[in-house]
Protein backbone atom coordinates (compact mmCIF):
# COMPACT_ATOMS: atom_id res chain seq x y z
CA UNK A 1 0.00 0.00 0.00
CA UNK A 2 1.09 3.68 -1.12
CA UNK A 3 2.31 5.78 1.63
CA UNK A 4 -0.54 8.66 0.25
CA UNK A 5 -3.19 5.35 0.44
CA UNK A 6 -2.11 4.95 3.80
CA UNK A 7 -2.12 8.88 5.17
CA UNK A 8 -5.50 9.31 3.26
CA UNK A 9 -6.99 6.06 5.21
CA UNK A 10 -5.95 7.27 8.37
CA UNK A 11 -7.07 10.49 7.88
CA UNK A 12 -10.47 9.21 7.09
CA UNK A 13 -11.78 12.50 5.72
CA UNK A 14 -15.83 13.09 5.71
CA UNK A 15 -17.80 14.43 2.90
CA UNK A 16 -17.96 17.65 4.04
CA UNK A 17 -14.29 17.97 4.35
CA UNK A 18 -13.48 16.70 1.27
CA UNK A 19 -16.32 19.26 -0.28
CA UNK A 20 -14.77 22.23 2.14
CA UNK A 21 -11.27 21.24 1.04
CA UNK A 22 -12.10 21.17 -2.78
CA UNK A 23 -14.26 24.83 -2.44
CA UNK A 24 -10.77 26.14 -0.78
CA UNK A 25 -8.50 25.10 -3.68
CA UNK A 26 -11.01 26.68 -5.88
CA UNK A 27 -10.55 29.70 -4.27
CA UNK A 28 -6.82 29.71 -4.55
CA UNK A 29 -6.73 29.11 -7.58
CA UNK A 30 -9.43 31.70 -8.47
CA UNK A 31 -8.00 34.21 -6.76
CA UNK A 32 -4.63 33.26 -7.86
CA UNK A 33 -5.71 33.68 -11.45
CA UNK A 34 -6.80 37.30 -10.59
CA UNK A 35 -3.34 37.70 -8.96
CA UNK A 36 -1.81 36.78 -12.45
CA UNK A 37 -3.79 38.75 -14.54
CA UNK A 38 -2.63 42.23 -12.39
CA UNK A 39 0.72 41.28 -13.22
CA UNK A 40 -0.16 41.00 -17.13
CA UNK A 41 -1.67 44.45 -16.70
CA UNK A 42 1.39 45.65 -15.12
CA UNK A 43 3.60 44.85 -18.06
CA UNK A 44 0.87 46.14 -20.75
CA UNK A 45 0.62 49.30 -19.02
CA UNK A 46 4.67 49.44 -18.27
CA UNK A 47 5.40 48.19 -21.62
CA UNK A 48 2.75 50.55 -23.67
CA UNK A 49 3.61 53.80 -21.50
CA UNK A 50 6.91 55.92 -22.03
CA UNK A 51 8.71 56.36 -18.90
CA UNK A 52 7.30 59.90 -18.11
CA UNK A 53 3.56 58.36 -18.49
CA UNK A 54 4.15 55.60 -16.46
CA UNK A 55 5.53 58.06 -13.62
CA UNK A 56 2.69 59.97 -13.98
CA UNK A 57 0.24 56.57 -13.83
CA UNK A 58 1.46 55.33 -10.41
CA UNK A 59 1.77 58.69 -9.11
CA UNK A 60 -2.16 59.18 -9.39
CA UNK A 61 -2.73 55.72 -8.59
CA UNK A 62 -1.47 56.20 -5.67
CA UNK A 63 -2.69 59.56 -5.12
CA UNK A 64 -6.11 57.95 -5.43
CA UNK A 65 -5.03 55.45 -3.05
CA UNK A 66 -4.10 57.21 -0.30
CA UNK A 67 -7.35 59.42 -0.48
CA UNK A 68 -9.45 56.42 -0.46
CA UNK A 69 -7.65 54.62 2.07
CA UNK A 70 -9.53 55.80 5.22
CA UNK A 71 -12.63 54.53 3.62
CA UNK A 72 -10.81 50.74 3.43
CA UNK A 73 -13.08 50.02 6.74
CA UNK A 74 -15.97 50.10 5.04
CA UNK A 75 -15.70 46.42 3.28
CA UNK A 76 -14.85 45.23 7.27
CA UNK A 77 -18.44 47.15 8.52
CA UNK A 78 -20.33 45.76 5.92
CA UNK A 79 -19.06 41.97 5.50
CA UNK A 80 -19.60 41.87 9.19
CA UNK A 81 -22.96 43.30 9.34
CA UNK A 82 -24.28 41.05 6.58
CA UNK A 83 -23.54 37.96 8.31
CA UNK A 84 -25.28 38.78 11.10
CA UNK A 85 -28.07 39.90 8.96
CA UNK A 86 -28.21 36.82 6.56
CA UNK A 87 -29.14 34.23 8.89
CA UNK A 88 -32.61 35.24 8.90
CA UNK A 89 -33.66 39.15 7.95
CA UNK A 90 -32.20 39.37 4.10
CA UNK A 91 -34.38 42.33 3.52
CA UNK A 92 -32.41 44.38 6.25
CA UNK A 93 -29.42 43.53 4.37
CA UNK A 94 -30.91 45.19 1.24
CA UNK A 95 -31.68 47.92 3.43
CA UNK A 96 -28.13 47.90 4.34
CA UNK A 97 -26.79 48.04 0.96
CA UNK A 98 -29.36 50.86 0.26
CA UNK A 99 -27.82 52.94 3.05
CA UNK A 100 -23.90 52.44 2.29
CA UNK A 101 -24.64 53.12 -1.32
CA UNK A 102 -26.50 56.56 -0.07
CA UNK A 103 -23.79 57.44 2.30
CA UNK A 104 -20.28 56.55 -0.51
CA UNK A 105 -23.01 58.68 -2.64
CA UNK A 106 -22.50 61.72 -0.50
CA UNK A 107 -19.04 61.19 -0.09
CA UNK A 108 -18.23 60.77 -3.43
CA UNK A 109 -19.89 64.21 -4.17
CA UNK A 110 -17.58 65.69 -1.52
CA UNK A 111 -14.52 63.85 -3.12
CA UNK A 112 -15.69 65.27 -6.87
CA UNK A 113 -16.47 68.80 -5.57
CA UNK A 114 -12.69 68.88 -3.13
CA UNK A 115 -10.87 67.37 -6.06
CA UNK A 116 -12.27 69.94 -8.64
CA UNK A 117 -11.55 73.27 -6.09
CA UNK A 118 -8.02 71.57 -6.27
CA UNK A 119 -7.39 70.47 -9.41
CA UNK A 120 -4.95 73.20 -10.19
CA UNK A 121 -2.86 72.71 -7.11
CA UNK A 122 -2.72 69.29 -7.43
CA UNK A 123 -1.99 69.55 -10.97
CA UNK A 124 1.43 71.74 -10.42
CA UNK A 125 1.98 69.39 -7.27
CA UNK A 126 2.05 66.32 -9.13
CA UNK A 127 3.96 68.25 -11.97
CA UNK A 128 0.88 67.33 -15.04
CA UNK A 129 0.89 69.71 -17.18
CA UNK A 130 -3.18 68.01 -18.75
CA UNK A 131 -5.91 67.91 -16.25
CA UNK A 132 -7.87 65.23 -18.07
CA UNK A 133 -5.55 62.22 -16.04
CA UNK A 134 -6.46 64.20 -13.09
CA UNK A 135 -10.53 64.26 -13.57
CA UNK A 136 -10.27 61.07 -15.05
CA UNK A 137 -8.49 59.73 -11.60
CA UNK A 138 -11.00 61.56 -9.61
CA UNK A 139 -13.83 60.12 -11.20
CA UNK A 140 -12.61 56.64 -10.93
CA UNK A 141 -11.39 56.98 -7.36
CA UNK A 142 -15.67 57.87 -6.46
CA UNK A 143 -16.50 54.85 -8.82
CA UNK A 144 -14.21 52.66 -7.09
CA UNK A 145 -15.78 53.77 -3.77
CA UNK A 146 -19.11 52.05 -4.46
CA UNK A 147 -17.04 48.17 -5.87
CA UNK A 148 -16.37 47.15 -1.76
CA UNK A 149 -19.85 47.10 -0.82
CA UNK A 150 -20.98 44.23 -3.35
CA UNK A 151 -17.97 42.54 -2.92
CA UNK A 152 -17.93 42.37 0.76
CA UNK A 153 -21.56 41.70 0.83
CA UNK A 154 -20.82 38.34 -0.93
CA UNK A 155 -18.22 37.67 1.37
CA UNK A 156 -20.97 38.42 4.24
CA UNK A 157 -22.84 35.87 2.57
CA UNK A 158 -20.31 33.38 2.35
CA UNK A 159 -20.48 33.40 -1.63
CA UNK A 160 -16.72 32.79 -1.69
CA UNK A 161 -16.35 31.25 -4.90
CA UNK A 162 -18.61 33.76 -6.29
CA UNK A 163 -16.57 36.99 -4.26
CA UNK A 164 -13.69 35.13 -6.01
CA UNK A 165 -14.80 35.11 -9.66
CA UNK A 166 -15.91 38.67 -9.49
CA UNK A 167 -12.50 39.77 -8.46
CA UNK A 168 -10.50 38.04 -10.65
CA UNK A 169 -13.26 39.12 -13.59
CA UNK A 170 -12.76 42.48 -12.90
CA UNK A 171 -8.93 41.86 -13.12
CA UNK A 172 -9.82 40.06 -16.44
CA UNK A 173 -11.91 43.27 -17.87
CA UNK A 174 -9.00 45.53 -16.88
CA UNK A 175 -6.84 43.65 -18.65
CA UNK A 176 -8.75 43.95 -21.88
CA UNK A 177 -9.63 47.10 -21.59
CA UNK A 178 -5.84 48.26 -21.10
CA UNK A 179 -5.35 45.99 -24.10
CA UNK A 180 -8.08 48.06 -26.12
CA UNK A 181 -7.66 51.39 -24.71
CA UNK A 182 -3.44 51.90 -23.86
CA UNK A 183 -1.90 49.61 -26.34
CA UNK A 184 -4.59 49.35 -29.42
CA UNK A 185 -6.17 52.98 -29.35
CA UNK A 186 -3.09 54.22 -28.18
CA UNK A 187 -4.50 56.48 -25.68
CA UNK A 188 -1.90 56.39 -23.45
CA UNK A 189 -2.00 57.51 -19.61
CA UNK A 190 -5.33 58.49 -19.89
CA UNK A 191 -6.75 54.77 -21.04
CA UNK A 192 -4.28 53.54 -18.62
CA UNK A 193 -6.40 55.47 -15.86
CA UNK A 194 -9.92 54.83 -17.30
CA UNK A 195 -9.27 50.94 -16.62
CA UNK A 196 -9.69 51.85 -13.34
Amino acid sequence: MSIIKRLWLRLNPSVKMVSFLQTNFLIVIILNSGNFFNYVFQLIIARSLSAADYGIFNALNSFSMMVIAPLGVIPFIITRYTVRLSANQLEQVKMLLWQFFQGLFLIGIALLAIGLLTLSWLKSYLHITSNIPLLITIVTAIFSLFSPILLSTLQGLHRLIAFSWVGTGATIIRVILALILVTWLGWGVNGALLTG
